[in-house]
């Protein structure tokens, strides 16, 4: 009885480390985190910059005459 007892331990254990290997498998890295997080505050930079040129293209000495 008592080996029993740990066998079905054992077994529940090994279900137990097969779901969390599968959990980390689908949960996204720590390096991809920062890479997602540079991109974005990348492409942060360049919308506020565009704006920026977008506005100093319509001040009247950056006009461009035909």
């Amino acid at each position: 009885m008592f080996l029993c007892h740990i066998d079905l331990q054992i077994e529940v254990l090994k279900d137990e480390l097969e779901t969390a290997k599968e959990a980390a498998q689908r949960a996204p890295s720590k390096t991809m985190k920062h890479l997602v997080e540079r991109l974005r505050n990348q492409l942060a930079l360049k919308e506020k910059q565009q704006k920026v040129d977008l506005k100093m293209s319509r001040l009247p000495n950056n006009r461009t005459t035909k």
